[in-house]
């Protein structure tokens, strides 16, 4: 359940690049047309050795030295590595204006180690560059690291990121869910493809209907909970309208596990009917899993007075503490649009919650909010 966060762990990984490169803050500046292009840009997919061969980390390429002078600089401190790998990746994809530094960066990444902090915001920096060219180095990446599984967990969800996919992009990362050997990349580049899907609902609903009709198809004729789990995770990446009529179904089935991963799945739908579902169900599932499931899809949706007041109504009742810290963090995310409902929660939960956790949580959040 929850694969969809391997999506949140690729981001935790590249620290908050791309919560700095918010749509306003990438570069969506073309290439210019003398980068350099190798013959081929087709993805394949390889099957994987029992391990990758690890060469010695090849020398950094002349262009990009002063690009990630901050970042080697910033060591082993966790706060610097952040503000030295924001800086870094912001740099990198402004500097792709230069072929050469897009071709210098790929150069890097065919040897790189995935577990660096340089490949890591290289790879960041491709995903937001948002241009044709830096689309072909990743997919050139696809077809000469295939077999490594772990540059594939770093490379294969952060093209589900791309600003603008593209469709060489989109039929390589489909060729590699249906193809690839290991189950582990498959399913990364099924995720992929459901933000692809996201990316381009507006731009090119068809391509977005396309992507979602074959998961649902997916879905349609899955029957161990692995298969549903699947679908349901690519379909939640979509966030489609479309999405709901394909998860209706098994919002009621018996099995906690789907319904919980089906509430998931609706987290990034803003409809009225969607939010009635998820409160629904955070009232009334007998299951903590899934009631979970949909405290966590809530956390999703801009905070109203009505679904403050029904996640501070359950709080009060909640006996698991999964669930009730998570009720918490929603209340407190929901502060500024209805302060007194959720301090009167979070001061209800710190003085009397039947959980002693619980209680200390919501101490802590109100250790910097003034008495009275």
């Amino acid at each position: 359940m929850r694969k969809l966060l391997v999506f949140a762990a690729v981001l935790a990984v590249l620290g908050t690049l791309f919560l700095v490169a918010k749509p306003g803050a990438r570069s969506t500046t073309a290439h210019p047309a003398s980068a350099p292009t190798p013959a081929s840009t087709t993805a394949v997919a390889p099957r994987a050795p029992a391990a990758w061969p690890r060469t010695p980390a090849p020398a950094m390429p002349a262009q990009l030295e002063p690009l990630f002078a901050r970042l080697a600089a910033a060591g082993g401190d966790p706060e610097a590595l952040e503000d030295a790998s924001n800086d870094t990746y912001l740099a990198l994809i402004a500097a792709f204006a230069d072929p050469r530094v897009l071709a210098a960066v790929e150069e890097m990444l065919v040897g790189a180690d995935p577990t660096t902090a340089e490949a890591r915001v290289a790879v960041g920096a491709l995903t937001g560059a948002g241009t044709p060219e830096a689309q072909a180095v990743m997919l050139r990446l696809l077809a000469a690291r295939g077999g490594d599984v772990d540059f594939m967990r770093l490379l294969i969800p952060t093209m589900g990121f791309a600003v603008n996919p593209g469709r060489e992009l989109e039929d390589a990362l489909r060729t590699t869910a249906g193809n690839h050997d290991q189950a582990s990349v498959r399913t990364v580049a099924s995720l992929a493809l459901g933000a692809v899907a996201a990316h381009v609902a507006t731009s090119d609903p068809a391509r977005a209907h396309k992507i979602v009709d074959e998961y649902r198809g997916k879905l349609s004729v899955a029957s161990d909970l692995a298969a549903i789990d699947d679908s349901l995770e690519v379909l939640g990446n979509a966030g489609t309208a479309e999405v709901v009529q394909a998860v209706a179904p098994y919002l009621h089935d018996t099995r906690a596990r789907v319904r919980a991963d089906a509430l998931e799945a609706l987290r990034r739908i803003p409809t009225p009917e969607v939010e009635s579902i998820l409160l629904g169900a955070l009232r009334d599932d007998a299951e903590a899993d899934v009631r979970a499931a949909a405290a966590w899809a809530l956390s999703y949706r801009q905070p109203t007075p009505a679904t403050l007041s029904t996640q501070a109504a359950v709080l009060a009742a909640e006996r698991s503490e999964n669930v009730a810290r998570t009720l918490l963090e929603n209340l407190w995310g929901g502060l500024s649009s209805d302060r007194a409902t959720v301090l009167a929660a979070v001061r209800s939960a710190a003085d009397s919650h039947a959980l002693p956790k619980v209680q200390e949580l919501a101490r802590s959040l109100l250790a910097g909010v003034p008495p009275g």
